[in-house]
């Protein structure tokens, strides 16, 4: 199967069950709105997760890291109550596009920040509790999303984001904001309402 080289994307959801059953290993085609492709991966009950990746109750559902081409381009897991995500996440040095939206995640891998190319990010409607250090290290993000999460503070690295222009912080716990933020030269919009600011 071929994809359009001008763009790549994956997406993976726990809520979607092809009709006819698929083995372990077996792609699923669904062809996507705007001519960009889109693949989903099931496997079945016999193809180990790592620990703790999903509720048994779930859907098995993993994410062939291995075979993932390194140009692609938009990943998104957003809805299966994932729990954490691999660190090797950090080697799809193409991502642009991250959606890891309404899981379970209470903390993320620094390796995720090593991802230069990455221009959105979306992480709302979470659990987390803190953000890594590194952050301020997506120097190419313009996008970022956190609402809807357990954050009581910002990393101060997030000043380092120079190209950041959508920040929406809302429906967390922050007492504050890291002086950083001034720094972002390029913001237009950021959204902070629903949380303990003094």
């Amino acid at each position: 199967m071929c994809l359009a080289p001008a763009r790549r994307a994956l997406t993976c959801s726990a809520g979607y069950a092809p009709s006819q059953g698929l083995g372990a290993g077996a792609v699923w085609s669904i062809g996507a709105p705007a001519r960009v492709p889109s693949f989903r991966w099931f496997c079945d009950a016999a193809t180990p997760l790592p620990s703790g990746l999903l509720p048994q109750a779930k859907p098995c559902l993993c994410l062939p890291l291995p075979l993932l081409s390194a140009g692609l381009e938009e990943l998104s897991l957003a809805g299966n109550q994932l729990r954490e995500v691999p660190e090797a996440l950090g080697e799809l040095s193409a991502l642009s596009r991250l959606q890891l939206a309404g899981n379970q995640l209470a903390s993320l891998p620094a390796g995720l920040c090593g991802l230069g190319a990455l221009q959105g990010l979306w992480l709302h409607g979470n659990q987390l509790e803190g953000l890594p250090e590194e952050l301020g290290r997506l120097a190419a993000l313009t996008q970022l999303s956190l609402s809807g999460n357990r954050l009581r503070a910002l990393p101060g690295s997030l000043g380092g984001l120079a190209e950041l222009q959508e920040l929406s912080c809302a429906g967390n716990r922050l007492g504050a904001l890291p002086d950083s933020v001034g720094q972002l030269g390029a913001l237009k919009k950021l959204s902070l309402h629903g949380n303990q600011l003094r």
